[in-house]
């Protein structure tokens, strides 16, 4: 959990009189600065490497490189998990030169992967990566969650508990090019507060389309509460693209209480045979 002590910003006015003038509490929930402090050590740019194997213990770059493809994403931290879309963390489903050889014998295999820190005042992206060794990695069935497992003592904030927030914290990151992310992209922060639309199993929702001057690279969404003196931040969904339309960006929620509530209905004709044996067990006994 992310928390920070509540304040109000005053300025000296600008006549000779020693008036205050308050900032309006407007400009402190709308996302500007403070949140963006409170939120973006949690974020990752992440590089992911893959090179390709023939099964007979060879193994095959491409360029005079240690790998054939590298992908780059932004992932976020919770719960000691670095969670990110599917494509990062499997990078061959998603590029052009994989897919002319992928009838070949040749299967993909997971290469180096190393993150930077995100820092959102850079004009450019003079990421420092480090490599990632020795961490697990998978994926959840059925959605476009990826992830990989970090060390258990990795600074990390919270995952949200409880029904899924239909308002909340929307963190868009975005480059200024529509050509694909490399070492040094330049990447933007965009902070709204945005209503969600969940679908019925609330594991999945849309929001109301942004406008951003780039194209979208990743992004999450997170629940706000209030507590006295502090305000704290939990991740609820993550914001990525849609499994069947990668043009669609959509969020995927982490968990829900709605469908943890769920239990199984015994079959109606089940329901009456357990009724009818206990009948016949009732006569036999009155006759004995």
């Amino acid at each position: 959990m992310i928390a920070f002590v509540g304040f109000a910003s005053i300025s000296l006015g600008q006549t000779r009189d020693s008036t205050l003038q308050f900032k309006t509490f407007k400009n402190f929930v709308s996302g500007t600065s403070t949140v963006k402090k409170a939120l973006y050590k949690a974020f990752r740019v992440i590089q992911q490497d893959y090179y390709l194997t023939d099964g007979e213990g060879g193994t095959f770059g491409r360029g005079n490189q240690p790998y054939f493809g590298r992908h780059y994403g932004i992932g976020v931290i919770a719960k000691n998990v670095l969670w990110t879309e599917k494509q990062v963390v499997y990078p061959w489903t998603v590029d052009r030169s994989y897919k002319i050889l992928a009838s070949d014998s040749l299967k993909p295999t997971q290469g180096f992967t190393k993150v930077a820190n995100f820092y959102y005042n850079y004009r450019e992206c003079n990421c420092k990566y480090q490599a990632l060794k020795g961490v697990k990695f998978d994926s959840i069935p059925h959605n476009n969650l990826a992830y990989y497992k970090l060390p258990e003592k990795t600074p990390s904030i919270a995952l949200h508990q409880g029904e899924m927030p239909k308002f909340g914290i929307m963190i868009v990151f975005y480059t200024m090019s529509d050509e694909p992310m490399h070492q040094n992209t330049p990447i933007k922060m965009s902070i709204t507060k945005q209503y969600v639309n969940w679908n019925d199993a609330r594991s999945q929702g849309e929001i109301k389309k942004i406008r951003l001057p780039g194209k979208i690279v990743g992004g999450a969404f997170f629940s706000e509460s209030f507590d006295l003196g502090t305000v704290s931040y939990r991740l609820a969904a993550l914001y990525g693209r849609a499994i069947n339309n990668p043009k669609k960006w959509v969020l995927t929620g982490f968990q829900n209480k709605f469908t943890s509530k769920l239990t199984v209905i015994a079959p109606k004709d089940k329901k009456e045979s357990t009724r009818k044996r206990r009948r016949r067990r009732n006569r036999k006994n009155r006759n004995n």
